[in-house]
């Protein structure tokens, strides 16, 4: 979604768009709804943001600025 390159999933996060519309970072990979992949990057999150990843994956207009803060979060606690 960001870079474009390819990996394992244990190496990547997942953001979700659970089944009532509600978009969040997965920690765990396992919640229900669709889902796309990102690399724990900065890079990476910074390339998915500035070309509109998220909203293209999921198909919506709108992605709460939270699930960017979010990744980010995850980022720089690793």
């Amino acid at each position: 979604m960001g870079c474009g390159t390819h990996a394992n999933r244990a190496a990547l996060v997942r953001i979700v768009r659970s089944p009532d519309g509600s978009i969040h970072l997965d920690r765990t990979a396992t919640l229900p709804g669709r889902g796309a992949w990102i690399h724990p990057d900065a890079g990476c999150v910074q390339k998915a943001r500035a070309r509109r990843g998220l909203a293209r994956s999921f198909r919506t207009g709108n992605v709460p600025d939270g699930v960017w803060d979010d990744v980010e979060e995850l980022i720089n606690h690793q």
